[in-house]
């Protein structure tokens, strides 16, 4: 009979790196939530003292988190808060209807006070003065105050529609909407909040986008025009395009990459005040 090879030292040290890693995504904590963090995060450490990155919460609450990406002995872990048992006092119910854990990965905070949102964003750049200059926001001459911004005052489960510029993703049944959080998956949808006019008003949710990987609607600030950017599959042809107001067309081109006239002009027309 033909005796084993010994294992050396050297050759168990080969077979424990080999070893996958444990995945914990899905695992569930009840975790108190700490400091704001940046991307839309709060902190939070799981019994074992592993760093927990918490969206779809804020600083004081008591959650139920989690784990969508990491693995035992990873540095920190990332989560969404899928029940909360003890609500911070500046939550609200998020007014759009694609918020929430495992959807639109956009607008972070909506789930918090406008007023809140403000602050905790005032926090995270001080933390970032404070790490990355070494500087006070005194020292930065900074009051530590982020003032809202002209249409932030709006009645209680509406938002300002500021984005003149959004990118829509089209999944496999060619509906536009828009990714998931630190995902590739499409989350379809009928209308976003947060929108300008410009672009809602040409209906790009209600189109079939069959062979295109992303459409991008442009509303220009001063002026009516509007442009959308096509960027087809591999080997698809575009679509007639006809939309709920007039618009100029642009594609992207499959080889070059480059930015292409289809019809109309090749730019829009902005205004900057100030």
């Amino acid at each position: 009979m033909q005796a084993e090879p010994k294992k050396t030292q050297a050759g168990n040290a080969q077979a424990d790196a080999a070893e996958p890693a444990v995945s914990l995504v899905g695992k569930e904590y009840e975790v108190e939530i700490g400091p704001v963090a940046h991307g839309g995060h709060c902190i939070a450490r799981t019994d074992e003292g592993q760093v927990l990155f918490v969206r779809h919460t804020l600083p004081g609450e008591t959650v139920i988190a989690r784990v969508t990406e990491g693995e035992e002995g990873a540095r920190f872990l990332r989560a969404d808060a899928v029940s909360v048992l003890e609500p911070s006092k500046d939550r609200v119910e998020a007014p759009c209807p694609y918020a929430g854990p495992g959807r639109c990965g956009g607008c972070d905070w909506q789930h918090a006070k406008p007023g809140a949102q403000r602050r905790l964003k005032g926090e995270v750049i001080a933390e970032q003065l404070q790490r990355l200059a070494g500087l006070t926001p005194e020292e930065a001459g900074w009051d530590g105050t982020v003032m809202p911004a002209e249409g932030d005052k709006l009645p209680a489960g509406e938002v300002p529609s500021w984005r003149t510029r959004v990118q829509y993703a089209v999944d496999a049944d060619g509906n536009a909407g828009l990714r998931r959080h630190r995902s590739h998956e499409v989350e379809p949808i009928e209308h976003c909040m947060i929108a300008a006019d410009g672009v809602s008003e040409l209906g790009i949710e209600q189109r079939d986008w069959s062979g295109m990987a992303s459409i991008e609607a442009i509303a220009a600030s001063g002026s009516q025009d509007r442009q959308v950017i096509l960027a087809p599959k591999p080997g698809a042809r575009l679509p007639i395009v006809e939309l709920d107001k007039p618009v100029s067309v642009m594609r992207v081109g499959e080889k070059d990459g480059g930015i292409h006239r289809v019809h109309g002009r090749p730019f829009v027309r902005e205004r900057a005040d100030g």
